[in-house]
C-alpha cells in the first residue's frame, strides 16, 4: 500500500514538527534562583539568621561561607560588616539560628546575604533578606514588618 504524495508530505511535516517540539521541550531547563529567602528572627537582642529547612533536602550537608551586612543610609546601601573567612567552613544545620554580634546592630534598615555551600561545594547558594530594626523604649531591638 502506497500513500499519496500529499499525505506523505503532510505526515513528514507533522513528524518533523513533533520531533522539533520534543527536542525543544527536553532541552528546556528551569533557571536556578539567584537568591533564596533567609529567615530572620531576634535572639538575645541580636538578629539571628537561618537557612529554611524546606529550601534544602534532608540529605544535604551545609556549610556557612559567611555573611555580608548592608545598611540603608539616605538613598543608598552601604556595606557595614563582612564576616571574616573561617577555615574550615563551619557546618550549618537547616533552621539553625546564627547570630553575628560583631556587626554592632542598631536601629535601621538592613539587607543581609549569607553564602552557603551545599555538599562540600557541589553547589553554592546565596540566601538574603531585607529587614528593619527599631529600638524599644528600654533599648531592646525589635524587628519591624
Amino acid at each position: 500500500m502506497t500513500l499519496p504524495a500529499s499525505c506523505m508530505k503532510n505526515l513528514i511535516q507533522r513528524t518533523a514538527t513533533a520531533l522539533l517540539t520534543l527536542s525543544t521541550l527536553s532541552g528546556c531547563q528551569l533557571e536556578k534562583q539567584w537568591y533564596y529567602p533567609l529567615q530572620v528572627s531576634l535572639h538575645d537582642n541580636q538578629p539571628c539568621f537561618a537557612v529554611p529547612a524546606d529550601s534544602v533536602s534532608p540529605h544535604d550537608s551545609l556549610q556557612n561561607r559567611g555573611i555580608i551586612v548592608s545598611r540603608q543610609s539616605s538613598q543608598q546601601w552601604d556595606i557595614v560588616w563582612i564576616s571574616p573567612d573561617i577555615h574550615p567552613l563551619p557546618a550549618l544545620q537547616p533552621g539553625q539560628c546564627v547570630t553575628y554580634p560583631q556587626a554592632a546592630w542598631q536601629a535601621g534598615n538592613y539587607a543581609v546575604m549569607m553564602g552557603v555551600s551545599l555538599n562540600h561545594d557541589q553547589e553554592r547558594r546565596k540566601y538574603s533578606h531585607e529587614f528593619s530594626l527599631a529600638n524599644t523604649p528600654d533599648g531592646r531591638l525589635i524587628l519591624r514588618p
